[in-house]
């Protein structure tokens, strides 16, 4: 069963041979005014991903003509542009602005909306993949009476099939879904938006002994960590089928390690009691090295992956090709109190759909969601999202925030909140 899974798992990375590339350049332009678009993403189909600078300017690698590019933008959605031939000269390609996006979606004028409202059953949990929305419900909060429902990003149910001993939906590396039960799981797959197969089934412990190591996945490569265990050490690898072994990414280490196992063996337990006092030494960072082992969020993008460095507050970037592409100092990651810098808690949403990273952080007064700028390693404004006492499984899919919240009155229902952005 082991193979089984590991085969469904590397078939995905087949066919990653070698190829030449050219670099095709051009500006992305507002179609009405003819003003630069800055910070539009540009991926094409096969070939690397680029972002547009301040002046509206990129260039990418693409394999061969005809080309189709997908640009996406926070105000000007997704379009896709099929280049026939190689340009002369620079190539301009136009985009429209979104005419009041909210107002199409959003038919009571509202900017949050309960999708579930009117329905007789209560979520358990939900999930997209890259096109639908899949959720596990169950009919007047019955537990024999539960379903898996395919939905539409507003809620609309296109199909569903009765299920018992659901206990989540598991998003893998690659986007897939499955559904997990009390001893197997199955990948989740429609046909024709109106059909749902589940496929590939495998014994529940194995499939998450062999999926949850992986940390995330970019141009079809699985990304891992190894932890050394009490040196505050870390190092990112991936493995590619075109490689018979890992490919090293980056070391992660915190050099302040060597002084805290000295200060521990000097002092002993007035050390201990010591460290636990968050401002005992301004302006370093001695406290923040007993957070545990060294963390590397990261997340991909665009077949990029971003991986940050707190030690060095930076924020590292690797190509298509597993090949480090720059880094960029960031502070987003850090808070600043009292004269004391310590690090924050937070996690990376990926908006696919509108190519948008967004990091979510939980303050005194709710959860905010913060858009950011990878070419310059900086949030933009944070953006509150509605305060609801343990709403959870907060995702962000296709400009918009979607989230569960347990009803506090009859009939005790979870619904699905959605909040645009």
């Amino acid at each position: 069963m082991h193979y089984r899974i590991a085969v469904f798992v590397l078939s995905l990375l087949y066919g990653l041979g070698g190829y030449s590339q050219n670099t095709l350049s051009g500006i992305i332009i507002d179609e009405k005014s003819g003003k630069p678009v800055s910070d539009a993403h540009i991926m094409p189909a096969n070939g690397s991903a680029t972002i547009s600078d301040s002046l509206g300017q990129f260039s990418i690698l693409v394999n061969k003509m005809p080309v189709t590019i997908r640009i996406t933008h926070v105000s000007y959605g997704q379009s896709d542009n099929t280049i026939k031939q190689w340009p002369e000269g620079i190539l301009v390609i136009r985009i429209q602005k979104m005419i009041s996006h909210l107002d199409e979606v959003q038919i009571s004028g509202a900017r949050m909306r309960v999708l579930t409202e009117k329905d007789d059953f209560s979520l358990q949990d939900f999930a997209f993949d890259e096109n639908n929305l899949w959720m596990i419900g169950y009919t007047n909060n019955q537990a024999n009476k539960g379903k898996l429902f395919l939905a539409n990003e507003f809620g609309d149910t296109m199909s569903s099939v009765p299920i018992r001993g659901a206990e989540q939906l598991y998003k893998d590396a690659f986007g897939h879904i499955h559904l997990v039960l009390r001893d197997s799981v199955h990948q989740l797959f429609c046909l024709d938006n109106d059909s749902i197969i589940l496929i590939h089934p495998a014994e529940k412990k194995e499939f998450m002994a062999l999926m949850e190591p992986i940390q995330v996945s970019f141009s079809n490569k699985l990304v891992y960590r190894n932890v050394i265990q009490h040196t505050e050490e870390v190092f990112i690898y991936y493995y590619d089928e075109a490689y018979k072994g890992p490919k090293f990414l980056t070391h992660v280490k915190d050099s302040l390690e060597v002084l805290r196992k000295w200060m521990d063996r000097l002092s002993g337990s007035m050390w201990l009691d010591l460290r636990k006092t968050r401002y005992w030494m301004p302006n370093t960072k001695i406290a923040d090295i007993y957070d545990g082992s060294v963390k590397t969020p990261m997340f991909s993008l665009n077949d990029s992956l971003y991986i940050v460095n707190r030690i060095k507050d930076s924020l590292l970037s690797y190509d298509q090709n597993g090949k480090f592409a720059g880094s960029v100092a960031i502070s987003f990651h850090k808070d600043i109190k009292l004269g004391n810098t310590d690090y924050k808690e937070f996690q990376f949403l990926v908006d696919n759909k509108m190519g948008i990273v967004y990091t979510l952080e939980r303050k005194t007064a709710g959860w905010t969601i913060n858009p950011l700028d990878i070419k310059k390693g900086i949030s933009n404004s944070a953006l509150s999202l509605p305060n609801f006492a343990g709403m959870t499984g907060i995702t962000v899919f296709n400009n918009a925030v979607y989230f569960l919240y347990y009803e506090k009155k009859h009939p005790y229902f979870t619904r699905l909140y959605r909040f645009q952005l």
